[in-house]
């Protein structure tokens, strides 16, 4: 005969095997989501990893404006892209969603369609039936929020799965954010790149172009159409010399054009003239 102490026993053991369940699930994700840097894939890494972690059947992640009154965007997760792409344009944040936007504080709703604050889902939207939603922040910032719905193996998610998706929105908001530093690192670092070789190429193109000039006066018009094609390759499509006289500068005594397309070359000398 089982007494009711050793029921308690048992109990409060299988409350601790699931509560280190649940942390090695949720330190799992925070390691699988922080080791992506690209930000669109990071994003989509949260959402996935929220909807594993939380049993859901569909979760999305929206990620919110500086003044928190819009999404500027919507991952999604369960559903395939011909299912997304059916439902229409991205959410604006309105009903369930908006109040997040609103208030953000961890909501839990049993029946998405008998609740006030509903607005309803557009046609061909999946049906779904309880939500749970739980704002990402850093620092104090609205970064963004999780939208989970129709919680498998039971009728709707419970404090436990909250407490759990606050937990993850804490190791989301350090991706998300670490994935934005390395995004803006990444695009000055090229920036940069992209200025060293302008000056690179520049660099170049004047030592190559004092190789072509010789000392002595250019008379010779293959001369003039070598050097005219090697100023197209860093400065634009046509290039075109005009040598004027010694003795009066309105008199054009030679003329050579080039254009990387020889069909516009006489349209480039008209320009010119």
């Amino acid at each position: 005969m089982v007494t009711r102490r050793e029921k308690n026993q048992h109990t409060n053991e299988l409350g601790h095997d699931e509560c280190m369940r649940r942390l090695r699930a949720i330190s799992e994700a925070a390691v699988d989501i922080t080791s992506e840097l690209a930000l669109d894939k990071v994003l989509q890494r949260i959402v996935d990893s929220a909807r594993d972690l939380l049993n859901a059947r569909y979760a999305a992640l929206g990620v919110v404006d500086e003044e928190r009154k819009r999404l500027t965007a919507f991952l999604v997760s369960g559903l395939t892209r011909r299912e997304f792409e059916a439902i229409g344009p991205v959410p604006r944040g309105l009903g369930l969603l908006g109040l997040l936007l609103r208030e953000p504080r961890p909501i839990r709703v049993k029946d998405i369609a008998k609740d006030r604050r509903s607005v309803g889902f557009p046609p061909y939207h999946p049906k779904m039936t309880s939500f749970l939603g739980v704002p990402i922040v850093s620092k104090g910032h609205i970064l963004g929020n999780f939208y989970l719905t129709d919680k498998i193996g039971g009728p709707e998610f419970s404090q436990e799965d909250e407490d759990l998706l606050v937990m993850f929105a804490a190791h989301a908001a350090v991706a998300i954010e670490n994935a934005r530093l390395y995004t803006r690192t990444s695009a000055n670092l090229q920036q940069k790149i992209k200025e060293v070789e302008k000056s690179e190429r520049q660099a170049r193109f004047l030592a190559e172009l004092g190789a072509l000039l010789p000392a002595a006066p250019i008379r010779e018009e293959v001369q003039l159409q070598g050097i005219a094609e090697h100023l197209t390759d860093p400065l634009g499509d046509a290039a075109g010399i005009y040598l004027v006289g010694d003795e009066d500068p309105s008199v054009v005594v030679h003329r050579v054009m080039y254009h990387a397309n020889p069909q516009r070359r006489l349209g480039a000398e008209e320009v010119v003239r």
